[in-house]
């Protein structure tokens, strides 16, 4: 079983290029650290343009405790800073994976 964090990101018109930028980033630099196993963006093509669906994979519900201690850090609040910067989160879903 694994544990999906779906966020919905509408971005700033004109940052849609940063935004990949900073998800690729946080992909590389921080994703590990802040418990998350996988990470995967998408874009809505299907009404409102500049939307986004990333969503972050966890083994187990434990992995969003460190989700969320990662962004009380230094690192993660300035992260944080930077994609709030670009773009809004707009809605959040969370997932389990069924085995079978």
């Amino acid at each position: 079983m694994a544990v999906i964090r779906r966020f919905h990101w509408k971005v700033n018109k004109g940052s849609n290029d940063e935004f990949i930028e900073l998800h690729r980033e946080f992909e590389d630099n921080y994703r590990e650290k802040a418990g998350g196993t996988k990470m995967d963006l998408h874009e809505k093509v299907n009404g409102p343009f500049w939307v986004y669906l990333a969503d972050v994979y966890f083994e187990d519900w434990s992995g969003m405790n460190s989700w969320n201690d990662f962004f009380e850090t230094e690192a993660g609040r300035d992260f944080g800073s930077k994609i709030t910067a670009t773009a809004e989160c707009i809605d959040e879903e969370f997932f389990l994976t069924i085995d079978y």
